[in-house]
């Protein structure tokens, strides 16, 4: 895995949730929690893509049906 360091800057809310959330046991760093929010942003991100596809392809199948009824009728 690369590493890359980062300093972000959050406000006293957000910090006291994080160390919260290291105190729960769930995340056992803030390293853990950030690469956990970033792999879901990115899940989001592509189901986001994936359903953008398939709106797509469903438009572009209509697209073509409506034409094939066009030239068979």
């Amino acid at each position: 895995m690369r590493n890359l360091n980062l300093k972000i800057d959050v406000s006293d809310e957000e910090a006291a949730a994080i160390e919260a959330e290291l105190r729960s046991g769930e995340f056992a760093c803030v390293s853990e929690m950030v690469r956990t929010a970033v792999r879901t942003y990115l899940d989001r991100r592509h189901l986001s893509d994936t359903r953008s596809i398939a709106r797509d392809v469903a438009h572009y199948r209509q697209e073509i049906a409506s034409r094939a009824t066009l030239i068979e009728g």
